[in-house]
């Protein structure tokens, strides 16, 4: 039994002599067997990376053991940027072309060529004056000024045989004045302004505007100044102001024996006898078609008639006379 125990003590010295031999020679001579800490990342470089973990359960020897969660690598960081306001951007603006009804209508309001009517004119001015004033002392009828749709009307009652006009005859045919013509000649000498001295008539003009207020202002306006085609009627008033006197008898005469075919007109002056229609005529060339333009007219030649009288009254040379 001693010698039993003496072996076995010696087989356990023998054990632990070998194992720390092991030991020395697995950490090298000299090595320091202590775990070095991990330093730190230097300034600058990415600390993103995170160095593997043995897994546990391998480490302590334990198979069983229920790995611990590996923390995974933090994601790069993206610099923050400044949010930037989105404006919503307004629809492009609608490119609105003008609607022009004819391309050559010089920038007039109703579409009608100011330049082609100027060209017909150019026939027209030959009886009624270069802006439709008239002429021959009421021969050819003042139209300047007057209603745009009543000329257009007579136009086509004299295309149409409608209203007996044989001077007109030649110049309102189909191929002489088509309807473009009719409607910008109508439209140009409808603008026109200007003011006509016409001779006065003898008569009884108190009388004649009563009988024009209580006849005529209906339709021609009570001074004269015409009224448009009214609704659901095709007439127009034409406008009387400023119309030479030969000129309104010969039609107030037509229409009383009703060579000039108007309905209306026959029926007010059938019963109108020669003295009284030459009243209203003597009160209808009283009217002004554009008042303020012929007193403007009238006081320029008072003013210039004045400075000539007053020339002529003062003495040669400008001296005093004994």
């Amino acid at each position: 039994m001693e010698e039993g125990n003496g072996m076995g003590g010696f087989v356990a010295g023998l054990g632990a002599a070998l194992g720390l031999v092991a030991v020395i020679m697995a950490t090298g001579a000299g090595a320091d067997p202590t775990p070095v800490a991990a330093s730190k990342p230097a300034s600058g470089l990415s600390a993103d990376v995170t160095p593997p973990v043995a897994n546990p359960a391998v480490v302590s020897g334990n198979p069983g053991a229920a790995p611990l969660p590996v923390a995974s690598a933090a994601p790069p960081v993206t610099p923050a940027t400044t949010p930037t306001a989105t404006v919503a951007s307004s629809p492009p603006a609608s490119v609105v072309t003008p609607v022009v009804a004819n391309p050559g209508a010089a920038g007039t309001p109703n579409g009608w060529d100011r330049n082609n009517a100027q060209d017909v004119n150019q026939t027209c001015a030959a009886c009624h004056g270069p802006k439709g004033e008239g002429g021959k002392g009421g021969e050819y009828p003042r139209l300047a000024g007057q209603i745009q749709a009543y000329m257009e009307r007579q136009l086509h009652d004299f295309k149409d045989r409608h209203r007996i006009n044989i001077p007109m005859f030649p110049y309102t045919q189909a191929r002489e004045l088509p309807e473009k013509d009719i409607r910008d000649i109508t439209h140009f000498l409808a603008e026109q302004r200007v003011s006509v001295t016409v001779p006065a008539v003898e008569g009884n003009v108190a009388m004649g505007q009563e009988d024009y207020l209580a006849e005529c202002a209906m339709c021609h306006g009570k001074e004269g100044e015409g009224k448009p085609q009214q609704e659901g009627s095709k007439k127009h008033g034409p406008a009387l102001a400023e119309q030479y006197p030969l000129y309104l008898q010969r039609q107030l005469n037509l229409f009383a024996t009703g060579e000039r075919n108007n309905p209306a007109m026959r029926e007010v002056m059938r019963e109108v006898s020669a003295e009284r229609m030459n009243n209203i005529v003597a009160f209808m060339v009283t009217l002004e078609r554009h008042p303020g333009l012929a007193r403007e007219q009238a006081l320029e030649t008072q003013r210039r008639i004045l400075e000539i009288m007053q020339g002529l009254a003062a003495p040669a040379g400008g001296g005093s006379s004994q």
